[in-house]
């Protein structure tokens, strides 16, 4: 092409007519055209097409993997970093609200750590000071002016044993005081009521459990000697015989609320080796006590709920029974462990079930006291109740308890070596204390359903308690350690009679008077 078109140039400069030189010029100006269009139409084309295809391929970039694929990701990721900042901020803010009701709760615990160390504080001030300024002659005196004290031997048991039993911490810790949480102000008054509760209550019946321990002992040592029989002990299987007796069987009887428990925690604290079987442990499980109220005596509401006679385990009672009776059997390896049921009144919404077995505390041997509470031990099947009963319904409702009755007689009244009966001079105070209970130990019964529940219950003490106490008396007047009869006020305070009463507060008011004027005497100095 090139030299085409310099051989053209050359003819138009050199050899060429003025005629053939406009010709060949418009020629060459045809022949640049085509050439530019011949040229420039393909080359466009390919360029068109390769940008056409570069912008297509810039979009297509642009739509998966450009800006509208990262603005549609961004705006994605947005929402998901929104939702997951809703649901982080969720979980955050409940726990703010967990952290300030843990806030609020250790706040309470601590104010009511504080109350309650303030009142444990007063209790053992006034306790204190009851016990350092009475001498031992005074003490004496006091001990003997006690209503329970001739029923307990006591004549060997000298006042610095009294003393020390009294000044354990555990004691005075386990008194609640007329049983209520307000907070005594007035000292003398709250010393005077610890002091009768101590020395008038607690230790006098412990006493007397020891004794009867002792007592014990001695006559199960005796027929075992007579028969020949014993226990092998030693180190290695000797011969050497050692002698375990059977464990003495203790029952304790009260109204709902008069303070069993607390009385057996407190000489299951100061006696080793004793164990607590209360029959509020021995209630039927849930199912088998609604079937007791819907199928077997449907209508009858005092078998409708836990409670009464009728409404425990008997089989279970009689075999745990049982196996504490022979605890002491084997004490060698692998020796017989006995579970104690236990019940659950919380449950239910206050209606309550028995707790799953392996949640049952155990013990094992030696056991030498086994300490049977419960409201209505010893109750037996009269063979007249309408006359004590006045309501026509209750005693259609109370018949069936009285069938009951005659088992109750061997498996709980038949294993009792010596009763403890505990008389309130009216059951129906009984309301009141177990409504103080629930109150106190959040028992989940309201004060209405109390009521509903204990009402459940007054037809079998109208029926069963004078009975109860005329037998407990009678055994008293004939084995003075066989049954102990314990009267008590509305205010839970042992009865006395008004020289006692009047012995006993000028012993503690010549005590106190002593202790102020030491103290006017310490702050002189």
């Amino acid at each position: 092409m090139v030299l085409v078109l310099l051989n053209i140039s050359l003819e138009c400069r050199f050899g060429a007519t003025k005629k053939k030189r406009r010709e060949k010029i418009f020629f060459l100006s045809l022949f640049l055209v085509w050439l530019w269009v011949s040229l420039d139409f393909p080359i466009f084309f390919i360029s068109s097409r390769a940008f056409m295809r570069q912008t297509q391929k810039e979009k297509r970039k642009k739509i998966w993997g450009g800006e509208v694929v990262q603005k549609s990701i961004q705006k994605s990721s947005k929402k998901k970093k929104k939702k997951k900042l809703e649901r982080l901020c969720v979980p955050r803010r409940r726990e703010q609200e967990r952290q300030r009701d843990r806030e609020r709760h250790r706040e309470t615990q601590r104010e009511t750590e504080s109350n309650a160390r303030a009142v444990k504080k007063k209790k053992s001030m006034a306790y204190d000071a009851t016990l350092q300024f009475l001498t031992d002659e005074e003490l004496a005196a006091l001990i003997k002016a006690g209503p329970l004290y001739d029923s307990a031997i006591h004549e060997k048991i000298p006042v610095s044993e009294w003393r020390k039993n009294a000044e354990l911490h555990v004691l005075y810790n386990s008194i609640e005081l007329l049983h209520n949480s307000e907070v005594m102000s007035n000292l003398s008054v709250h010393s005077d009521a610890i002091a009768s509760r101590v020395y008038h209550f607690y230790l006098p019946i412990l006493f007397r459990v020891l004794f009867l321990l002792e007592e014990h002992r001695k006559k199960q040592k005796s027929d075992m000697e007579k028969n020949g029989g014993g226990n092998e002990g030693g180190e290695g299987g000797s011969k050497k015989q050692q002698f375990y007796p059977k464990p003495l069987f203790i029952g304790i009887e009260a109204p709902q609320g008069l303070g069993k428990s607390t009385l057996v925690d407190v000489l299951q604290t100061l006696i080793d080796n004793s164990v607590v079987l209360s029959l509020d442990d021995l209630y039927l499980p849930r199912d088998m006590q609604q079937d007791l109220g819907q199928k077997k005596h449907p209508g009858n509401p005092l078998l409708t709920f836990r409670g009464n006679p009728g409404t425990h385990d008997l089989p279970l009672a009689r075999e745990t029974i049982k196996k504490l009776k022979s605890i002491n059997e084997d004490l060698g390896e692998g020796q017989a462990t006995v579970a104690l049921p236990r019940y659950n009144k919380k449950a239910c919404n206050g209606r309550g079930d028995r707790l799953p077995m392996e949640d049952w505390p155990s013990v094992s041997g030696p056991t030498d006291i086994v300490f049977l509470e419960g409201w209505c031990l010893g109750f037996e099947r009269l063979r007249e109740f309408e006359s004590l009963i006045s309501s026509v319904d209750a005693r259609v409702y109370f018949a069936p308890i009285n069938e009951y009755l005659m088992e109750y007689e061997s498996v709980f009244n038949s294993a009792i070596d010596s009763w403890m009966v505990i008389k309130a001079g009216d059951w129906r105070w009984a309301y009141e204390w177990r409504q103080e209970q629930e109150r106190k130990h959040n028992g989940g019964l309201t004060d209405a359903q109390v009521i509903d529940f204990v009402d459940r219950f007054a037809p079998t003490y109208d029926a069963c308690l004078q009975n109860l106490f005329d037998r407990v008396e009678s055994k008293r007047l004939e084995d003075n350690m066989s049954a102990m009869l314990i009267e008590v006020n509305k205010d839970r305070s042992v009865k006395m009679n008004n020289e006692q009463v009047e012995t006993i507060t000028e012993i503690l008011k010549k005590a106190r008077e002593r202790g102020t004027q030491k103290e006017e005497d310490r702050m002189i100095d």
